[in-house]
């Protein structure tokens, strides 16, 4: 089931007895699945009607909670929320999947999950029986709107232009975009047009907009901008592991040389996005095309050649500082 026919049916009342709610994107999940109770279950009731687990139940208890009827309501609600189904023991395992199919009509099931096994029976069970419903990040038109709709909602207007810098810039994922909106939309106060300025003050950038912005910086040879952005990713090593900053470097340089084979061999942006990735925005595919034309075919294969032997170096131990890699991957974009 997508989100649309989810919303739609959430609307006209016709609930499935059983949800089963997956993916990436946790603010979608906790949206819907809040909907579904809060339309289902009447407060003065939902001390009845309403149970909430996040620890696995025993068979005996997950069986008597399912069976029992509701109290003064069509249904009863029981959400299992991030129980990891995976590391549960068998024994709870196997009478879920059992209750999920015998499941009476009284009771609606919502079942939230991250990642999933689709060889397991609970999978199997929830797509016979149920509602399947993957939870996953807006693709660029429909975060588009999102974002407009919610600055609307607090009086704010904001333009395609500063949109679109949301959307490539910021993390990516809702908690972080409605923070940012929340915020600017209380910092702007009275002010109705949402600026560049109050972005920059609140946006938390992805990662991945930082590697283009480093990137950037090393393809144009800005050495000191190049070393800046990097001795703040330094500051907070937390979240900024060199691991996996490296890692990333690495793959930004394999998608550059991928968009720079695919153009030379006059290969659609579509096709390019492909090879990226299936989940590339057309944005990106852009980016990396632009940015791209400032290295020679010749460059960019030593510098994915480069990236292997130091990600397997790594790997291996030869060398035991990440930073050193970085910085020498530094000097590769720089030689002549």
């Amino acid at each position: 089931m997508d989100i649309r026919a989810l919303n739609q049916a959430i609307s006209q009342k016709q609930f499935s007895n059983l949800y089963f709610f997956y993916g990436e994107e946790d603010y979608l999940k906790e949206f819907y699945i809040n909907r579904i109770i809060h339309t289902v279950v009447d407060d003065a009731f939902s001390c009845f009607n309403y149970f909430h687990y996040q620890e696995a139940l025993s068979p005996e208890e997950l069986h008597n909670t399912l069976s029992q009827p509701p109290v003064m309501a069509e249904y009863k609600v029981i959400y299992l929320n991030q129980l990891e189904l995976s590391a549960c023991d068998n024994a709870f395992r196997d009478t879920l999947s059992e209750e999920m199919q015998k499941l009476p009509e009284f009771v609606i099931l919502i079942i939230r999950e991250t990642a999933i096994d689709k060889r397991s029976k609970i999978w199997t069970t929830a797509q016979k029986k149920g509602e399947t419903v993957e939870c996953k990040y807006p693709a660029p038109q429909d975060l588009r709107a999102f974002i407009t709709r919610e600055f609307s909602k607090r009086e704010k207007k904001i333009s395609p232009l500063l949109i679109d810098k949301i959307i490539e810039e910021n993390e990516p994922n809702l908690h972080s975009v409605m923070r940012l909106v929340e915020t600017v939309s209380a910092y702007l106060q009275d002010q109705t047009e949402v600026t560049a300025q109050s972005l920059d003050r609140f946006m938390q950038r992805s990662m991945d907009a930082v590697v283009f912005h480093l990137s950037d910086a090393l393809v144009n040879r800005k050495k000191e901008e190049a070393y800046d952005l990097l001795n703040k990713l330094m500051l907070n090593q937390t979240k900024n592991p060199p691991q996996l900053l490296f890692s990333l470097l690495s793959r930004h340089i394999s998608g550059l040389y991928l968009a720079t084979a695919g153009q030379n061999e006059k290969i659609p942006n579509e096709d390019i996005r492909k090879m990226l990735g299936k989940n590339i925005p057309d944005f990106v595919v852009r980016k990396y095309i632009s940015q791209a034309k400032g290295l020679s075919p010749s460059k960019l294969e030593a510098l994915v050649q480069f990236c292997a032997e130091t990600d397997y170096k790594l790997k291996t131990g030869q060398i035991s500082d990440p930073y050193l890699g970085i910085y020498t991957l530094f000097l590769k974009f720089w030689e002549a």
